[in-house]
């Protein structure tokens, strides 16, 4: 997926392996932001256009799903949240995932030297110290490395957690 599973909002986790296990390819998820907190989004794209009858479906629940790129198959799905309930949204992306075909094929995962240092980024934007990071199988000591040289920090003893 290029990120952790831990990294994905909890709401639209199990949507968004549940799109990956049916051959499509995710993008961005969850909220949409300060000005759209209670909108939820999704981007995929795969190897087949959607057609109406999927569309309508998916406009019967209460949501929309555009197309991001008229000359390939990718869209937004979208919906704003009726109520902020973490339950209620999850099980809202269960059903609209469930609407999407299968392709055939699960799009393969892997981890990347980027998502090392987007784990220790996310690490040290939530208060961990680079040295709290030690041992850990995703702050490969390059990771730790460059997500301090991203911060402006030039040693462990100059870092100071965000929060």
């Amino acid at each position: 997926m290029g990120v952790y599973i831990e990294s994905l909002e909890p709401q639209v986790r199990a949507a968004v392996v549940a799109l990956r296990l049916k051959g499509w390819n995710t993008n961005s998820s969850g909220f949409g932001g300060p000005s759209h907190s209670q909108k939820q989004g999704l981007q995929f794209s795969g190897d087949m256009f959607l057609d109406k009858v999927i569309q309508q479906a998916v406009e019967a629940c209460g949501a929309e799903l555009q197309p991001i790129n008229p000359t390939s198959p990718s869209y937004e799905l979208q919906f704003e949240a009726e109520l902020p309930n973490i339950d209620v949204i999850t099980r809202k992306w269960d059903g609209l995932v469930d609407l999407i075909p299968d392709l055939g094929q699960p799009i393969a995962t892997q981890r990347s030297d980027w998502t090392d240092r987007a784990f220790v980024i996310n690490a040290l934007n939530i208060g961990m110290s680079a040295d709290e990071l030690i041992g850990s199988p995703f702050a490969t000591e390059l990771a730790i490395e460059e997500a301090m040289s991203a911060y402006g920090f030039s040693s462990r003893q100059e870092h100071r957690p965000l929060v």
